[in-house]
């Protein structure tokens, strides 16, 4: 709070206020100083009233919101962020992980694609996009985007088992089981069993196979390891 008469004097340059309040915001997403919340919430919205047409005040807020579990407001910072400025990765990254996170398919959809558009070399942006197919159940699509996605992740671990999930909801919905838990399989050895959404996968390929109770089973290990993506707790019937 000693850090508001700044945070309101329009003439202290942004980036200067940005690198006071990054170890705050740093610190709350690695879930220290809960007691900041308060503050920092009424710090990013004091950064907006002072540096209205700076997308980067907005981007600021739309992290602290992110990180305190307004989705909904970390979203609309975030959209705010994106019609000012269009040139950080790093914000459309985390709008489509808000979407995914909502089950927003539409937006996830359209922003991804959008994404591949300006950033064809992030594999990050084939990932949501393929997921978004599938879950439009254009299969086909969510197939050939996860494939291109590993093309340009080119090895990297994390993107690599991302996008093999994206490719197993893809193949599950065409019905080759087979591949599909190929696929799985290879998400899981990749990330050494500790992706959460590669056990979501697991249980709608189990499910689509008649399989519930093991789907139930994948279902409930993934949100017992962190996932509360809106389609799960949908599946397992969940209040939002």
């Amino acid at each position: 709070m000693a850090l508001m008469p700044v945070m309101g004097n329009p003439s202290v340059d942004l980036d200067k206020k940005i690198g006071e309040l990054l170890p705050y915001i740093q610190n709350l997403a690695n879930g220290g100083n809960q007691e900041v919340k308060t503050a920092l919430l009424e710090i990013g919205n004091k950064l907006i009233l002072t540096h209205p047409e700076d997308a980067r005040a907005y981007s600021l807020y739309g992290d602290v919101l992110f990180h305190t579990g307004n989705m909904e407001g970390a979203i609309q910072r975030y959209e705010q962020t994106l019609q000012r400025n269009k040139k950080i990765f790093s914000v459309w990254d985390q709008l489509m992980y808000a979407y995914f996170e909502t089950n927003d398919i539409a937006k996830l959809g359209k922003l991804s694609s959008d994404a591949i558009d300006y950033f064809p070399n992030q594999p990050s942006a084939y990932f949501y996009n393929s997921v978004a197919a599938a879950w439009k159940k254009d299969f086909v699509s969510a197939v050939e985007m996860a494939n291109e996605g590993l093309i340009v992740a080119g090895g990297n671990e994390i993107h690599t088992a991302r996008l093999q999930v994206g490719l197993a909801l893809g193949l599950a919905g065409k019905n080759d089981f087979v591949a599909a838990k190929t696929a799985i399989d290879k998400a899981m050895a990749i990330s050494k069993e500790k992706y959460a959404f590669a056990y979501e996968a697991a249980g709608d390929l189990a499910q689509v196979q008649g399989n519930s109770a093991e789907a139930q089973i994948m279902w409930q290990k993934s949100k017992d390891m962190g996932n509360l993506n809106r389609s799960l707790l949908q599946k397992l019937q969940v209040p939002k």
